[in-house]
């Protein structure tokens, strides 16, 4: 397990819990991810060379129709993008059913939007062009719209691909894209040398090997994503779930028009650069080439952003979500200072490669180390970093961003025009203003970063949650003296009770909005726990899963998205302390449960736990210290609870203040006020910040002790 360093000594990261992504698999989830993007990078140039052999009409055709086409992959990207994160937060919560109906929707959504782009791209190619780049020469135009159209063919079996790569990245495992991406290029290039060198074919050389390239893996990655034995069960389905769609385009639509934006403040630039002729237009085809290379890594660890956070916001983790954010924002920033460095290092070698005249090549040099100078220093803020914010469902931020800079952009681009072809160079990085989350707001959720402090942390809490606590000392006497009524007042999403001494069915009360859970004791008429959800849990336990404690019915377990509820009524140690040494078998027993369940998810413990914890929870601490209840013994397993990374919620908002939950019937007690504070809502200590109150509601009667209740963001 990693460690961390604090004022001299190692303390366990996050609180001793399992980290949910080991070095290792960070490394097996973003080396293949490396290795595709190079992949995807290296076929473009390969295919900018050997198009190059067909003239500058041919190449800046190309290079015209691939920013269009950057265009287009920014919209499926952004849709897989909304897939991944859905599918990665159930995966985190460990809810495979949902996890399995949203990669079904992802793949049957990518494949109607691939249709309806690439239709509408093939039928109104030319005016397309003309729309975007205006006057062209006639050789360019005719070249890009054959180029268009061609590639428009593909679009549906890309979207496709997109989609079913995003799945398997969302189970963290990206080496089947990599693989896959691996022949498609393979085709492309041997598909691009036999068409342009051996065909004589010119731009229609490149497009069609692209084509076959792509139908063959979306033909290959669905299959791999509806085999068996898969982290995810793809269901095939041609029926839209319209809640499911609106949540994965609830982050895909933003993520897309956001990243849109940024395309469209490129396409402005090289609208503006197809005005001055075709060795400009070519000049930025080979720049686009290189710096599509610079930000390889930069582009990897953006995907594996997703996976990761994403699936720590399904598990209701903050604090692994900011770690996690910080390290890939990190490793990104190294990466894209070593690729970047490499490339203004030989660039003038790389750009040797390429068959240019000499004022193509000197144009090139100069964009290419103007996108470099940026890249270092902005690509991690501008399109690493968002990506955890929309794993954290924050898309909203990241889009108004995108809007409010892009004037900045147009501003830019403007001046840049005004100053004519001397301008061309610096409007080239203008759209760098414009993207999915600009310098300014980038470099403040970096810093709230540094401080643990992200907007990730706050997005992670999607609603508030009241909880309510009650042991009633028997349901059915309880439902004499009031409870119905309590149960309506207090109105609580979750109503847990302890002491129930019934069997199920022997009460008459089932309210109307919620589901029951009971768990009852073997022995009749004893112990007993009971829960009424509005919501229904994923699972549901009973027990704590070691024989000699589950015959009482104590602990009942509900599993939700991002958290775990564990109702419990504590073994009391009996007068004269009969039941003492069983109750230490049973704290540790049972605290090694609820330390198992915090390494999965945040631990919401409620109920009767018998044991008054310091002297301001009880009425007479001196005359009680050999008392069931307030032994040190007892005591001590309660701080060593606390110790191991749980918190008192009461104590959190109340540190001082003397409230009792339980008086005995004897002596008057209530009346006197002469009580003790033995119920309890305790949770896991990263999560002690997302409450919001905590009461104790001795205002209201029907048993010896009196409801708890604990509201929280969740």
């Amino acid at each position: 397990m990693e460690n961390q360093t604090v004022s001299g000594t190692k303390k366990p990261l996050f609180g001793g819990r399992r980290p949910l992504f080991t070095q290792k698999e960070l490394l097996l989830l973003t080396g293949p991810l490396l290795v595709e993007q190079l992949l995807e990078v290296t076929v473009g140039m390969a295919d900018t060379m050997m198009v190059s052999r067909c003239g500058e009409a041919a190449i800046s055709g190309v290079s015209l129709v691939d920013m269009i086409n950057n265009l287009i992959i920014v919209l499926f990207a952004a849709l897989a993008t909304g897939g991944a994160v859905v599918v990665s937060q159930f995966l985190g919560a460990r809810e495979q059913k949902g996890a399995n109906e949203s990669s079904g929707q992802l793949i049957l959504l990518s494949g109607l939007f691939g249709l309806l782009v690439g239709a509408f791209c093939f039928v109104l190619a030319r005016p397309m062009i003309r729309l975007f780049y205006g006057a062209i020469d006639a050789d360019v135009l005719d070249a890009s719209v054959l180029y268009l159209r061609i590639i428009a063919i593909s679009y549906p079996f890309l979207a496709l691909y997109n989609g079913g790569a995003a799945l398997f990245r969302s189970m963290g495992n990206s080496k089947i894209s990599m693989q896959i991406s691996f022949l498609m290029n393979v085709i492309n290039i041997v598909g691009n040398a036999v068409c342009i060198f051996g065909l004589k074919m010119g731009v229609d050389g490149v497009a069609w090997p692209s084509v076959v390239s792509r139908v063959v893996a979306a033909f290959l990655i669905l299959r791999r994503c509806y085999q068996k034995g898969n982290a995810l069960t793809v269901p095939k389905t041609t029926r839209l779930d319209a809640r499911m769609t609106r949540r994965i385009l609830g982050i895909g639509i933003p993520s897309a028009f956001e990243n849109s934006l940024f395309e469209a403040g490129r396409i402005l630039v090289v609208s503006m650069i197809s005005t001055f002729g075709t060795v400009q237009i070519a000049a930025n085809a080979v720049a686009n080439n290189l710096d599509g290379m610079g930000v390889i890594p930069g582009k990897a660890l953006s995907l594996a952003m997703i996976t990761v956070v994403g699936r720590c916001v399904g598990a209701g983790d903050s604090e692994q979500a900011v770690y996690y954010t910080r390290k890939l924002s990190l490793w990104s920033y190294i990466a894209m200072g070593l690729s970047n460095g490499a490339i203004l290092l030989f660039l003038h070698k790389l750009i040797g490669i390429y068959a240019l005249s000499g004022e193509t090549m000197v144009l090139s040099e100069t964009l290419v180390r103007i996108h470099a100078g940026f890249a270092i220093l902005l690509w991690t803020l501008s399109f690493v970093l968002p990506n955890a914010l929309r794993a954290a469902n924050d898309v909203k931020f990241t889009m108004l961003v995108s809007i409010l800079s892009m004037p900045c952009g147009g501003l830019a681009s403007a001046i840049c025009s005004a100053c004519g072809w001397a301008g061309v160079p610096w409007a080239y990085g203008s759209p760098w203003s414009s993207t999915g989350c600009a310098v300014s707001p980038a470099l403040s959720s970096a810093s709230a970063a540094v401080y643990g402090r992200t907007n990730i942390t706050h997005n992670i809490k999607e609603y508030s949650m009241k909880l309510i606590s009650w042991n009633v000392n028997g349901l059915r006497a309880c439902l004499t003296h009031g409870f119905a009524e309590s149960f309506a007042q207090l109105d609580a999403d979750i109503f847990s009770v302890q002491e129930t001494k019934m069997q199920p069915g022997q009460a008459d009360f089932a309210p109307e909005g919620y589901t029951e859970y009971t768990y009852s004791a073997e022995k009749k008429g004893y112990s007993g726990t009971a829960c009424w959800c509005r919501e229904q849990p994923l699972a549901v336990t009973t027990g704590i899963g070691i024989e000699e404690h589950d015959h009482e019915g104590r602990v009942l377990t509900l599993e939700y998205p991002a958290f775990w509820l564990v109702n419990c009524y504590t073994p009391n140690s009996q007068d004269g302390l009969k039941r003492l040494d069983y109750r230490m078998e049973w704290e540790n027993a049972f605290r090694a449960y609820l330390l198992a369940l915090d390494a999965k998810k945040p631990v919401i413990l409620c109920g009767d736990l018998n044991v008054a914890h310091t002297e301001i929870d009880i009425k007479n601490a001196k005359t009680n210290r050999m008392s069931a209840g307030f032994t040190d013994q007892e005591r001590g397993k309660m701080t060593e609870l606390l110790d191991a990374g749980f918190a008192d919620s009461f104590r959190v908002l109340h540190p001082d203040e003397v409230k009792y939950s339980w008086w005995s019937y004897r002596f008057h007690a209530r009346e006197k006020n002469a009580g003790w504070r033995i119920d309890y809502f305790i949770v896991s200590r990263r999560i002690a910040d997302r409450i919001r109150a905590a009461e104790i509601h001795n205002e209201i009667f029907g048993s010896d002790h009196c409801p708890v209740e604990l509201d929280i963001d969740l």
